[in-house]
């Protein structure tokens, strides 16, 4: 790994060509959440160095960085925190300088090692710096051994400002936005938060693969409970099922409590079958809660409906009409289970 010195005499190798179409500027400053930036950025970057890989990581905690954006090859998943001591994009986001690793199978750092063996052979990082905060980095990765040169950098370079600058814009935003899209009893995403994010599916389904899910979660006889048990014995059922799915669900799935008992859970990068059986072990670990409440245990199960994406989708009202679908069978077959989606419901 080297840090590239971008004011130095240009490389007398003959520049590989990069093009800056107008849609990556366009539908980056129109980006209306982090997310959707993120991703977009991913996507723009592959295209524009016609690398095998993207990923974009932003910093979590003092010690990790976290992806939060991959296009292409998934070396390194999206769910694996990456140490900043001893990787190489660690001591890009640390030094703030661009890296160009042209052999990684001959490295050490960490990160240089999993991209070897996913057979990612060079990789070149950027740290996302604006206004003397750096936000994380842009990895760019590509099978072939030194395959980025010094004008690749170059490139890159003038690039990553300006996605800084989007991305420093956007945290302001998430900043001020938070309080308004949390549930202000269970302290997970509100319906107005979950639309949002809905939102980046129907508008720029290129970011996501088909592979996501979405689950419908009900309590079931809601209403009995608040009726034998008040209000407050209600919210405390609420609030205790919201903190166990919260403690079981994966890092990137999006959950949202989108009205009274009602909650939904987006998962990402996952197969139907799959899907069904986390979509069971949720409705499991709520059957074997305890709530206690004014020296009382108090029990309930749930109903939970489960849709995945379709070829003739329009938008991802389809799939939530799915979903609703299958909640009702689950509903009318019993309660306390898990049915999916099936053609002719």
């Amino acid at each position: 790994m080297h840090f590239s010195s971008l004011d130095k005499a240009k490389s007398s190798l003959e520049p590989k060509q990069a093009y800056f179409p107008l849609e990556f500027f366009d539908e980056l400053s129109q980006a209306k959440t982090l997310g959707e930036l993120l991703h977009s950025t991913s996507f723009w970057i592959n295209q524009i160095f016609h690398s095998d890989r993207v990923s974009v990581t932003m910093q979590q905690d003092p010690n990790y960085l976290s992806l939060f954006a991959i296009t292409g090859n998934k070396a390194i998943p999206i769910d694996r925190p990456i140490p900043i001591e001893n990787t190489m994009v660690g001591s890009v986001f640390s030094q703030e300088k661009l890296a160009i690793c042209n052999d990684t199978s001959t490295e050490t750092l960490l990160d240089c090692q999993w991209l070897a063996e996913g057979g990612m052979m060079s990789c070149m990082d950027a740290p996302l710096k604006s206004e003397g905060k750096c936000y994380g980095t842009i990895n760019i990765a590509h099978h072939d051994k030194g395959h980025f040169s010094e004008q690749d950098a170059r490139v890159l370079s003038s690039l990553v400002s300006w996605i800084a600058s989007q991305i420093r814009v956007q945290k302001q935003v998430v900043k001020m936005e938070t309080l308004a899209n949390i549930d202000t009893l269970t302290g997970i995403l509100n319906r107005r938060a979950f639309i949002e994010a809905t939102k980046l599916i129907n508008n720029k389904p290129r970011a996501f693969d088909k592979n996501h899910a979405l689950l419908i979660i009900d309590i079931d006889n809601f209403k009995s409970l608040n009726d034998e048990y008040g209000h407050l014995g209600g919210d405390e059922v609420l609030m205790a099922m919201a903190r166990k799915i919260q403690s079981l669900k994966r890092k990137d799935d999006v959950f949202a409590r989108i009205g009274g008992e009602e909650f939904v859970l987006l998962l990402g990068d996952i197969s139907e079958q799959d899907s069904l059986h986390l979509a069971e072990k949720y409705r499991q670990a709520i059957e074997d809660m305890t709530v206690l409440f004014n020296k009382k245990k108090l029990k309930c199960t749930v109903s939970i409906g489960v849709s995945s994406p379709k070829p003739n989708d329009i938008n991802f009202r389809d799939i939530i009409a799915r979903a609703d679908t299958a909640l009702y069978n689950a509903k009318k077959s019993g309660r306390n289970q898990v049915a999916r989606w099936i053609k002719g419901d």
